[in-house]
């Protein structure tokens, strides 16, 4: 096995004649599959990629519950584009719920009877179970999803995730994220005194 960063494969002329499986972190299917086209164009005939990547192996090796399953803020938006997850939230009001990618295939309030819901919902309506993530929960923050895992027992799937945090860590990142993009590419409006 080799850490090789995804645009210097091409370089790797010795991997040319070999099975080469690309493993991602899972939610990068995207730049793996154009890495792919590229290096066939180039020469390499038998290269592949692992769906789902170190995520998907992981959760292969091991039994995991549900409450260790968790993605990433960044790994739900970069996922979003080529998983075909459905969300459920928990607990979200109108705001929180505008800056998904996409609206949840259900809503819960945050109830009495939310825990029983879900879980009928879940049963009733899971039925690809060989999908890499059928379900993504996401709650309001770190707290209320530690207290819902803690009453929640779905089976053992590795296809159902919470979001790590919640949507104020979600809404978080996205903001940095337009803030870079809003101040790429400008100069610092003070030096930023670094000495090499």
């Amino acid at each position: 096995m080799l850490t090789i960063p995804l645009n210097q494969i091409s370089e790797a002329r010795f991997l040319m004649g070999k099975n080469v499986i690309l493993v991602g972190s899972g939610f990068d299917q995207i730049p793996i599959n154009q890495t792919i086209n590229y290096l066939r164009k180039k020469g390499f005939k038998r290269i592949f990629a692992l769906t789902g990547g170190i995520y998907a192996w992981n959760n292969q090796q091991e039994s995991v519950t549900l409450r260790q399953q968790e993605i990433s803020p960044e790994d739900f938006l970069s996922g979003g584009k080529t998983i075909h997850w459905q969300i459920i939230s928990i607990g979200l009001n109108t705001e929180q719920l505008s800056v998904l990618p996409e609206q949840p295939v259900k809503q819960f309030a945050l109830t009495q009877n939310t825990i029983s819901e879900l879980n009928q919902f879940i049963q009733n309506n899971f039925t690809n179970k060989n999908a890499f993530i059928h379900y993504v929960l996401i709650g309001t923050d770190e707290q209320t999803i530690k207290s819902l895992q803690q009453q929640i027992k779905l089976n053992n799937s590795a296809n159902i995730v919470w979001l790590r945090s919640g949507i104020i860590a979600y809404q978080h990142y996205v903001q940095q994220q337009i803030n870079l993009i809003n101040h790429t590419g400008k100069s610092l409006s003070r030096p930023c005194r670094l000495t090499i």
